[in-house]
């Protein structure tokens, strides 16, 4: 090999070099990129289910008190000797 060709050679490997030590701190870092993602996941599906349980159960509470207020306001309203609250303001 010539000296023109030696120099070529040594800077492409050494091109080579460090592309391939970027390359490997890439990997590492999506790598642990991917570890956080995956705990964030976990944590929101987590926080998802509680606040669902948490909806469930208040809709449980609410739906009834909702019913019998209605109900009571239909009550109230036809209720011989009371009279409605709107009219009362008249």
């Amino acid at each position: 090999m010539n000296e023109a060709s030696q120099i070529l050679v040594i800077i492409l490997s050494a091109a080579l070099a460090v592309f391939l030590v970027l390359g490997i701190m890439l990997l590492v870092m999506l790598i642990r990129l991917s570890k956080q993602i995956k705990k964030t996941a976990t944590s929101i599906a987590h926080t998802t289910e509680s606040v669902e349980g948490l909806v469930t159960n208040i809709a449980k509470i609410v739906s009834p008190a909702i019913v019998a207020k209605s109900i009571k306001e239909v009550f109230d309203k036809f209720k011989p000797g009371k009279t409605n609250k709107k009219e009362k303001k008249r």
